[in-house]
Parts: structure tokens; C-alpha cells; sequence
């Protein structure tokens, strides 16, 4: 979860998507094992999917920018992290899948923004 945090500041993305992507890891986790060595590979992959549902077309990223911000993040961390971008694009698939590609999930922003416009907050 660290790694993806990390992850999603270096590649600029807003609280709303990692909160999506966190959300769908741990729905995903619920349900599957997942090995310790695909943590990472899943949790790059929740959020690519969470940046293409939230995120303005201009700051989506791409498989190639994931991986070039995991470079970055091997310094960080003194993690190494080894999958190719096949990979990445297969767990998109199987986490797309699992959810039947339905990733409209409500976050705690959804609620934020419709009582900021009915006036409560």
C-alpha cells in the first residue's frame, strides 16, 4: 500500500483516485490471495484503473509512465519490482473483470461533493 501511495505522488495524481485504487485493492484482496511478489504488480494495476475512471484525460497515465515511475520508486524503496508492461495490462484485465466492469465505486468524495452543493458543508 506504501509503494502505491509513493506511486501516486510521483505521478501526480489527486486524493479522489487513491482512494478509488485503494478501495479496489482491498475488494480485490478480500476475495483472492494474492502472493507477495504480485502485490506490487496489483496495486500499480488498481491504480492505472482508478486513473482512468477518475482522472482528467490529460493526467492519465500510461502502462510505460507506471513503469517509469516504479524505477523511481525502486530508490525510494530499495525494492525491486520486476514485471513487464504484459503483466501490467493482464491483472487491469483480471481486476476489470473481477468487478464485471463495474468500477463506479461511491468514495467518501462523492458524498463530499453532493452535500458541499446542497449547501450542508
Amino acid at each position: 500500500m506504501r509503494q502505491m501511495w509513493l506511486r501516486a505522488n510521483l505521478m501526480k495524481l489527486n486524493l479522489e483516485c487513491r482512494y478509488l485504487a485503494a478501495l479496489l485493492l482491498d475488494k480485490f484482496a478480500l476475495k483472492h490471495d494474492i502472493v507477495a511478489r504480485d502485490a506490487d504488480l496489483y496495486s500499480a494495476a488498481t491504480l492505472l484503473v482508478a486513473a482512468k475512471m477518475r482522472e482528467v484525460d490529460t493526467k492519465t497515465p500510461f502502462v510505460s509512465e507506471v513503469k517509469r515511475f516504479d524505477s523511481k520508486i525502486f530508490f525510494l524503496t530499495i525494492k525491486a519490482t520486476i514485471w513487464s508492461f504484459k503483466d501490467l495490462k493482464e491483472k487491469e484485465i483480471v481486476i476489470s473483470d473481477f468487478f464485471d466492469w463495474n468500477l463506479c465505486f461511491y468514495t467518501y468524495f462523492d458524498y463530499l461533493e453532493h452535500f458541499t452543493n446542497i449547501g450542508i458543508l
